[in-house]
């Protein structure tokens, strides 16, 4: 069993391309940036691709391009809006929802096709490329283009939280002792609006000399009544109540910084790249020499985009520099690739127009740019997703300190309550039933040891180092004869518990429930305390004992001292041995 007050694992900062292709069948997968990045690829396939093959007017190109991408911007929010009606009921399907991009893909290719024959543009026998190419390159290109804006909406979201969680850590790394205060000035007139009317009642009774007996009365009812039930109440208050209260405003905006220095080589993926690039390029491929002749083209494309990026990889090595120039590196490796594929295809007899060549140029811009932004978001997110990690957990150390503050606070106020001010009225009884006559003497005593024991509500007490040593020999004695405890505490954790009173005071208290647990509860007879460091921001309580095992299903609710641990630990676990039972708790450190 582990409190809730452990930390939650983040996930990781790579993500796999599994992972981000089942993103497509999301209801992230048909989001509006996706859409704006394929009108690149769709709107220059049209007015350069298919310009520089047949010729024509450049304004009519334009508007064909136009029209089909407003085709292809039509059926998919119309698809996205009807796909994410049935994934409550039917689940997600990302091979369905690329199916789908190349429908689209195929409409597009035939208004294009009917308005490129109407207005004599395209002659009639390009039906098969439209069929074939349409599907293949939008359902690529679109599919890599959703891909970019589902991981930038991720990114963009990780962004916003991680400036939220820096908010807030900010700004209780600057309230926090003035949170602490504010709770205990706060409680202690809360005490006193309480014990106030009381008390002056007993101080009336006794400026006016009320008979003995009365006055008596009226402190044992302030006791009984007021007092006791009190400091109940203030020890047994719920720790999370006074913590709702601490939220942050919450951040709305982020920006990649594109100077974030990063390892280079995360932004080339060789593999993915080369798949990618060989699909997107079939349909130009098969255009300029169908047949087999189209497929080996392709595959020279590839072939040579992975060899180029592969060394790319190889180049930079472990090499750092801003997300900016590691993605113009991408991008200009790009261009380099296809000036090579332009060079391979020209020594195996294919050769280019300049126009042609410019295309091809083009096309590794395009994706160069694709694949730089891509990663260099999904490695900003990276970023982002390793620093919120660190966040929250400074975070949870963070809350867990000013946890055990407020619970401290609580207990040393129900202290009070409980021990000077209650033996003070207990002691002002005894005086005044033991004398033969109410002086005035005696009246300005028990009024000196009443206000005394009432101005301890606003006085600081923490545990130093030879109270803790003390108490927790006194634990021991107490036990002894009823069970044998040893205790040892490295000499690291001491320094810091002798550095940090409020853990140390945690540290005792966590001892004496679990060792009082095991005793009453376990029938132990025997139990070992180990005192160390977990880290450096953490102090680790080991308490194993040889009683009975426990019910960890029921623990939780039986009263065993887990709503303490909740308040003062960062973490804690209970779990059965075959030789008995072991408890492991943590407790922030001031470091």
């Amino acid at each position: 069993m582990t409190t809730p007050n452990a930390v939650a694992s983040r996930p990781g900062t790579r993500i796999s391309a599994r992972r981000l292709y089942g993103g497509i069948g999301s209801k992230e997968g048909f989001n509006r940036i996706g859409i704006l990045l394929y009108a690149v690829p769709g709107l220059l396939s049209t007015v350069t691709f298919d310009r520089n093959r047949f010729g024509g007017d450049f304004r009519l190109w334009l508007i064909m391009a136009t029209i089909g991408y407003a085709v292809a911007v039509v059926m998919y929010f119309a698809g996205g809006a009807v796909y994410r009606r049935l994934i409550p009921r039917f689940g997600e399907h990302p091979v369905l929802v690329q199916l789908y991009f190349g429908v689209i893909g195929l409409a597009r290719a035939f208004v294009i096709f009917w308005l490129g024959t109407e207005w004599e543009l395209i002659p009639t026998d390009d039906w098969w490329f439209r069929l074939i190419g349409g599907p293949i390159f939008t359902g690529a290109t679109l599919g890599i283009a959703v891909i970019l804006g589902i991981n930038f909406t991720r990114s963009a979201a990780e962004g916003i939280r991680l400036n939220s969680e820096r908010l807030r850590l900010n700004e209780l790394q600057q309230s926090m002792n003035q949170r602490i205060e504010t709770q205990r000035a706060e409680l202690a007139g809360r005490v006193r609006g309480i014990l106030s009317p009381a008390i002056a009642a007993v101080r009336s009774q006794l400026a006016n000399a009320a008979d003995s007996k009365q006055v008596l009365n009226t402190l044992n009812h302030t006791v009984d009544e007021v007092v006791r039930p009190l400091s109940h109440s203030i020890a047994n208050a719920d720790v999370a109540e006074e913590l709702s209260a601490n939220s942050a405003r919450s951040s709305k905006r982020w920006a990649i910084s594109l100077w974030h220095p990063i390892v280079a080589r995360r932004v080339v993926i060789p593999q993915l790249s080369a798949i990618l690039i060989t699909i997107s390029s079939l349909p130009a491929a098969i255009a300029l020499r169908p047949g087999v002749g189209g497929f080996s083209l392709a595959l020279v494309q590839g072939v040579t985009t992975l060899l180029v990026l592969s060394l790319l990889r190889l180049v930079l090595g472990r090499a750092v520099m801003p997300i900016a120039v590691a993605g113009l590196i991408v991008i200009a490796t790009f261009v380099a690739d296809q000036i090579l594929v332009v060079f391979f295809l020209g020594e195996m007899g294919l050769h280019f127009t300049r126009a042609q060549e410019l295309d091809v140029y083009m096309f590794g811009f395009v994706f160069g740019a694709f694949f730089a932004i891509g990663q260099s978001v999904q490695t900003a997110r990276g970023v982002a997703v390793a620093e919120l990690e660190s966040i929250t957990e400074s975070l949870a150390l963070l809350i867990s300190r000013l946890r055990q503050e407020i619970w401290l606070n609580n207990r040393r106020m129900a202290g009070v309550l409980h021990g000077p001010v209650q033996a003070a009225l207990y002691a002002a009884g005894m005086k005044l039933s033991s004398a033969k006559h109410v002086s005035v003497e005696l009246i300005g005593e028990v009024e000196r040891d009443i206000t005394a024991a009432i101005e301890r509500l606003d006085s600081e007490h923490r545990i130093d180092n030879e109270d803790f040593a003390e108490t927790i020999n006194q634990i021991v004695s107490l036990w002894r004869g009823s069970c044998e405890i040893s205790v040892f505490t490295t000499d690291e954790c001491s320094s810091a518990l002798y550095a940090d009173r409020n853990a140390a005071a945690c540290v005792v208290e966590v001892v004496q429930e679990a060792v009082s647990n095991a005793i009453k509860h376990g029938r132990a007879s025997n139990a070992s305390v180990m005192i160390s460091l977990a880290g450096d921001s953490l102090a680790e309580v080991r308490v194993r004992n040889d009683g009975k095992p426990i019910e960890l299903a029921t623990a939780e609710s039986s009263g065993l001292g887990t709503q303490i641990l909740d308040e003062i630990c960062h973490e804690w676990r209970i779990e059965n041995s075959p030789t008995g039972v072991l408890l492991v708790a943590r407790i922030a450190l001031a470091r």
